[in-house]
């Protein structure tokens, strides 16, 4: 039988954490919202897999993490242009 290190078990409860506030925001702001502001509690492989195992259609869920990441990625892309031009990093 192996013994849990303190290690596992902070990242167990930070993971538990973050499907906590993940299972609110789905309540609160339904799959797209979630999705969306999903990678504020864990990356976006979980919150897929956490949606879809909370009963939530397959197709549904890979609609608006697709939409997500396309949103975040041009969020980030944004925000790295303009620190490249704020320094005159050209």
């Amino acid at each position: 039988m192996e013994r849990s290190t303190a290690a596992d078990t902070e990242g167990d409860s930070r993971r538990a954490k973050g499907r906590r506030r993940l299972q609110q925001w789905l309540v609160r702001f339904g799959v797209p919202g979630a999705s969306i502001i999903a990678p504020f509690a864990l990356p976006t492989q979980l919150t897929a897999a956490f949606f879809v195992a909370s009963g939530v259609k397959k197709g549904w869920v890979i609609l608006w993490q697709a939409v997500a990441i396309v949103l975040w990625t041009g969020l980030v892309a944004a925000a790295a242009l303009g620190v490249v031009n704020l320094f005159g990093w050209q």
